[in-house]
């Protein structure tokens, strides 16, 4: 539906398009990407299709929303850079106030890994089935994308121990390594830090939940509300900021780090 010099998706009302910008906005779940995000996201395109379709180099039938014909789809995950990851570690222990203990570790692991091409910081899981992509420059708009291979996917750090573990689900990989600062301050945990790429992943809430005792820490806003009154069964915590990232910023300032 077109609005002015914007287009809006008409079955997702909240996803707007505007003219001149290669992307989207999901003012629903709160969310940003690009061409092959949008094309991935809620038209049923696998990666490649997505770019082939949007490079002309060949025709591309019109398909369905994802999320209701297709159930997985083969992701390609960006190729990593050789070692060390310099940006990836400045822009996370820098503008994201994460410490570098847990950023090595994360890196150590394979959960977080430097884009050869761009740069950018990649956050996947340790299936490879699910990953998040964050521009590591810290001016202009920064660049957030998403991609999995089933709708229920889903990044987590930590490897929680009992017999039925606790999780925290988070709308994005940094609030959920921030979260996991924050109580990591306080003393040990044993729990999984959970990202489910924004709060509109439904499923991917509901398989957590079914797997842990889950705790929703979604953002705190109008979005989060939203998710946290959806899901009435599970408890919640929430940030004092917009978001854990932001309370980890104040924490660090406030312990003059």
């Amino acid at each position: 539906v077109r609005e002015g010099t914007c287009l809006r998706l008409r079955d997702k009302p909240g996803v707007v398009l505007k003219k001149g910008y290669c992307g989207f906005n999901d003012y629903i779940n709160g969310t940003t990407g690009n061409s092959v995000d949008l094309l991935t996201g809620y038209f049923g395109y696998s990666f490649c299709e997505a770019v082939e379709a949007l490079s002309g180099e060949r025709a591309v039938e019109k398909k369905q929303p994802a999320i209701q014909t297709k159930q997985s789809q083969t992701m390609i995950l960006p190729s990593p850079a050789p070692p060390p990851f310099t940006r990836v570690y400045a822009y996370l222990t820098r503008t994201r106030g994460i410490s570098a203990r847990t950023v090595q570790r994360l890196i150590d692991a394979g959960l977080v890994y430097q884009d050869a091409e761009h740069g950018n910081a990649v956050f996947v899981n340790r299936e490879h089935d699910y990953c998040e992509i964050r521009g590591t420059l810290t001016y202009g708009k920064p660049f957030h994308g998403c991609q999995k291979e089933r709708s229920d996917n889903f990044w987590s750090l930590g490897l929680p121990t009992g017999d039925r573990p606790m999780a925290y689900i988070c709308e994005a990989a940094i609030d959920a390594i921030s979260l996991y600062e924050i109580l990591r301050a306080k003393g040990p945990v044993n729990a999984a830090f959970c990202s489910i790429g924004g709060v509109g992943n439904q499923k991917t809430i509901d398989r957590i939940a079914a797997q842990y005792a889950a705790v929703l820490a979604v953002d705190n806003d109008e979005a989060g509300t939203k998710c946290r009154e959806r899901n009435p069964e599970i408890p919640f915590i929430l940030p004092a900021s917009k978001d854990w990232n932001s309370d980890l910023i104040l924490m660090r300032k406030d312990n003059g780090k």
